[in-house]
């Protein structure tokens, strides 16, 4: 038999070509070229690889690529439009921009304005102020601010727009710069600009500016919503999948602390991450160490009834506590010393905050007042008028939401001390949290419903159902790295987890005999939460690796 010498690994291009050298490869021709990349348009999978090479520096096998597939990144028009732009050439930019096919909902008008105040300043900085005067009254003083056409959010910007191009007119270049922070024809000015007026460019005509980039962030931001468990900062590679590990996530009771004689109704984690404050209808705040045995540190004792909230100041070298004897509590950390006992309430204290400073906190209360004290115990600001269920101060200190009795939710501006926005939920409230960014607050309402509200939109964004129907969610928090997790504590002895982006519920947790009080995510360590409910006990999770530890 003779043998088959062929190797199967060889292009059988290669292969049938004897004068053709082993290495070298047949180059493609139109009908050897797939027509279409796994369901995507080829021609547009290959532009965006090309401006992506652009991007990245490979201007050679960029431009080999154009010529080879004969497709560009964008048409001649928007290279004479770009050009046009970085070189200062105003009409023939704005000549041009008549002729490029923008996206529908573009303003000609206003961009040929945005072209034309750019030439305006720049004769100012060269003090060409008749040159500057004529294009002020013929191109910018000329574009229509009409309020039964545009709205009169858009007329007003655009009038004070003219307003403010008309008083610079005497300027010196350096105020002139100051004043509307730009930077001149010599730094990015004109880059700013452009890169403005080219995301309104059709993508048939040029593709948007990093448009692979885009995708990629979009595909990462897809991927990692979807990882139900993501629990810690595992990297991220585009190259696989990312993993979605279940054993990673806190789901194994490590820890029992049980030196409350009763309910306890609330736990906060220090900043840092290191202890561990609880409070109690017991009237006291107990205060553990985050070590590997939780160990006991201090009792603090003041409180003539039940402790409703405790909270860790910025630094973590003080606590606030605030209790149904009507009464809030500052204490010192280390010595355990009370420092301040405010009792202007006339009624429970609700809930306490601090703000970033660390020299200012609120205590709120149902007898419809909020106060804001500073640490030698003077009021600094009240409210009055709103019984408050529970308060929050958003971690940037611009913000508080306030619940009241009468299903209402309240946002004032701590800056300037208004309401700036009241919204009727017609729904039991019972806690509200904020997240990390200030931008979202978790409202727990009656019976099994958590409402995620944005903080700039001021609307309801997403909403987490409890399975098991008129099970009241008590109190919710964030957690994971993106705070991509939502959890809740809630009357039926369980703790509820869902996916914050999908609103998926993931985990149904057996927490507590009786009502869990509270949740809380160790804002260090991120695998660890805690939970405390009436049976007495605190519970401290972590992922099913960790050794578990006895009550203490």
């Amino acid at each position: 038999m003779t043998a088959d010498t062929t190797n199967d690994s060889v292009p059988k291009a290669a292969s049938d070509a004897n004068h053709t050298a082993p290495n070298t490869l047949a180059k493609p021709t139109k009908d050897t070229l797939p027509q279409d990349y796994e369901g995507h348009s080829k021609d547009e999978v290959t532009r965006l690889i090309t401006q992506a090479l652009y991007d990245l520096g490979y201007s050679d096998v960029a431009k080999q690529l154009e010529t080879q597939s004969g497709l560009a990144i964008e048409v001649p028009l928007v290279a004479s439009f770009r050009k046009a732009v970085l070189n200062g050439e105003w009409d023939e930019a704005e000549n041009l921009l008549k002729s490029l096919d923008l996206q529908p909902s573009s303003d000609l008008q206003y961009l040929s304005f945005l072209i034309h105040r750019q030439q305006y300043l720049e004769l100012l900085e060269k003090q060409d102020t008749k040159n500057a005067l004529r294009i002020l009254r013929t191109k910018i003083s000329t574009l229509p601010y009409d309020s039964n056409t545009l709205g009169f959010e858009e007329a007003e910007k655009r009038r004070q727009e003219i307003h403010t191009l008309t008083n610079v007119l005497m300027f010196s270049p350096e105020d002139i710069r100051s004043a509307l922070d730009w930077d001149g024809a010599a730094g990015q000015s004109r880059n700013v600009l452009l890169s403005f007026l080219q995301e309104l460019i059709s993508a048939d005509m040029m593709i948007p500016r990093h448009r692979l980039a885009k995708l990629l962030s979009q595909a990462k931001q897809f991927q990692l919503s979807r990882a139900n468990y993501r629990i810690d900062n595992t990297p991220f590679s585009l190259c696989k999948d990312f993993p979605d590990d279940r054993q990673k996530f806190p789901l194994k009771v490590t820890h029992v602390l049980n030196r409350h004689t009763t309910e306890v109704w609330y736990i906060s984690f220090s900043h840092n991450g290191k202890y561990l404050a609880s409070a109690s209808l017991d009237s006291t705040v107990l205060i553990w160490k985050v070590d590997d045995n939780f160990s006991f540190q201090r009792m603090l004792q003041a409180h003539e009834k039940g402790v409703v909230c405790v909270e860790w100041s910025p630094d973590d070298t003080k606590l606030l506590s605030a209790g149904r004897d009507r009464a809030a509590i500052l204490w010192d950390v280390e010595t355990g010393e009370r420092l301040l006992k405010l009792d202007k309430h006339n009624d429970i204290v609700s809930s306490c905050a601090w703000l970033p400073d660390g020299q200012h906190f609120i205590t709120s209360s149902p007898d419809q007042n909020i106060y804001m004290w500073d640490l030698n115990g003077n009021v600094v600001y009240k409210w009055s008028g709103i019984r408050v269920l529970s308060m929050a101060v958003t971690p940037d200190g611009k913000k508080m939401v306030a619940l009241c009795s009468e299903k209402s939710l309240h946002v004032f501006d701590l800056q300037t001390r208004e309401k700036i926005k009241e919204f009727k939920i017609d729904l039991p409230l019972l806690s509200v949290s904020v997240s990390k960014d200030s931008r979202y607050a978790l409202i727990n309402t009656q019976p099994e419903e958590i409402q995620l509200w944005d903080l700039e939109r001021y609307q309801v964004v997403r909403k987490y159902i409890c399975e098991a129907p008129a099970t009241d969610v008590m109190r919710s928090c964030f957690g994971g790295p993106d705070e991509n997790i939502v959890m809740s504590s809630s009357q039926s002895n369980n703790i509820y987890v869902w996916n914050r982006e999908t609103t998926r519920l993931l985990e149904v947790l057996d927490g507590h005999v009786g009502t869990v009080n509270c949740v809380k995510f160790n804002p260090v360590n991120l695998a660890m939460f805690a939970s405390c409910g009436d049976d007495g006990l605190i519970k401290i999770w972590q992922p099913q690796n960790v050794a578990t530890n006895g009550s203490d």
